[in-house]
């Protein structure tokens, strides 16, 4: 059974390579709009080509290949068209944020969001359910 199992092995890792490849295709392919204006802001941005190609882009690309949750494909986005927005050139600041983000659930960041006053709402699960709170106050 051992050796069954171990000879399953590359065809589970071309499997769940070919769903990954996949899942990327399509959120660039959702992504389209938001991408083609990060491209445009990168050709008119001051910071380095190597420090963008070496250090931030395959840390963006990492988290939009590996994020499970869909929702957070749009703030990782944000957070890498912010590098060219506000010429991040401090790798650890960028690099925080995208470990921050790629640490906390799309649940957890609305939250912090609603605490910073930045959203009026938010959902929160509360006892197997979920529940929706606009302006402190559970619905």
């Amino acid at each position: 059974m051992f050796k069954t199992s171990l000879q399953l092995v590359p065809n589970l890792t071309n499997i769940y390579q070919t769903i990954k490849i996949q899942r990327l295709q399509r959120r660039l392919k959702d992504n389209e709009n938001k991408l083609k204006r990060i491209s445009s802001l990168c050709s008119d941005s001051i910071l380095s080509e190597k420090y963008i190609t070496e250090r931030i882009f395959p840390v963006v690309l990492s988290d939009l290949i590996e994020e499970h949750e869909e929702a957070k494909i749009e703030l990782i986005l944000n957070g890498f068209e912010n590098v060219f927005i506000d010429e991040k050139h401090e790798e650890s600041v960028v690099i925080n944020l995208f470990d921050t983000l790629r640490t906390l659930r799309y649940i957890d960041i609305k939250r912090l969001l609603y605490l910073a006053n930045e959203i009026d709402d938010y959902m929160t699960f509360v006892n197997g359910q979920y529940k929706i709170c606009i302006n402190g106050h559970e619905k």
